[in-house]
């Protein structure tokens, strides 16, 4: 099974808009891709929805609940310091590492720069989706 983590960008582009992190989270839903998330990265998320978006706790609970019916929770057990310019990144390669995931999700230009750690690639949402394609052809 491929293994992947999910950035915070990429649940909220999934979670507002159609396109490629839609499509991301519909792979993981169906059990093509096997999606793992931490408590930092949720509570991440549940912070963004709160402030740029102005969800509630009772909305925010059920987006949880749906992510997590999809998502396996990992506990973190190392810090890394691989991303200097933006050391909140530094949590989604940790969840990444911990669950020995191959792919890590992201819009987030910091990680993206990286292009792989510890043998972790580190993608847009549309290139991805490709990989997922290609591995599924090959």
């Amino acid at each position: 099974m491929i293994k992947a983590v999910f950035d915070t960008n990429t649940y909220i582009s999934g979670i507002f808009w159609r396109g490629a992190p839609r499509k991301a989270i519909e792979l993981a839903r169906s059990g093509t891709v096997e999606l793992y998330i931490s408590e930092d990265i949720l509570l991440e998320l549940e912070g963004v929805l709160k402030r740029k978006f102005g969800i509630g706790g009772e909305k925010i609970k059920m987006i949880a609940i749906n992510i997590l019916a999809t998502a396996k929770l990992v506990e973190v057990k190392r810090n890394i310091d691989a991303v200097k310019a933006d050391p909140s990144d530094n949590k989604v390669l940790a969840c990444a590492l911990e669950c020995g995931a191959r792919y890590l999700v992201s819009g987030d230009r910091h990680l993206l720069e990286l292009e792989r750690y510890s043998g972790i690639q580190i993608l847009k949402a549309s290139r991805f989706i490709g990989a997922i394609e290609k591995e599924g052809r090959g």
